[in-house]
């Protein structure tokens, strides 16, 4: 049987001022707020940059999401202080995959992340 509307009323406003309401506190949500604008900020002027490369360099639209998400796992391996060997193994997996080299040599450069070439690889 369905509850009435004074029941789910009663509920939300016991929800509301119980135990969870630090959830909700303005200075909670704006302090979320203001970290994930600086994280996706980091994540638009990245995928900004790598555009620009990707339109140089004339790679095709449908090969495009394959290289915003190389550039995006090797920024956040960056970010994350990662071993520079584990980049470069990465980039050499995402090479193996089909990515063109010097395309991929290009957005680390755009990066700014400093890696051996990848090796066993040609250019198309």
């Amino acid at each position: 049987m369905p509850k009435t509307m004074d029941v789910r009323a009663a509920h939300y406003e016991e929800y509301i001022e119980g135990k969870d309401r630090p959830r909700w506190d303005p200075d909670v949500l704006r302090a979320r707020y203001e970290r994930w604008k600086a994280e996706t900020n980091d994540y638009v002027d990245l995928e900004f940059r790598v555009s620009s490369v990707l339109s140089d360099n004339d790679v095709p639209r449908v090969f495009r999401p394959q290289y915003y998400s190389f550039a995006r796992r090797i920024y956040k391996m960056d970010k994350n202080g990662e071993a520079k060997k584990a980049i470069e193994a990465e980039v050499q997996k995402w090479v193996a995959l089909g990515l063109d080299v010097n395309v991929v040599n290009k957005i680390l450069e755009v990066l700014n992340i400093r890696v051996g070439a990848p090796r066993g690889a040609r250019a198309r």
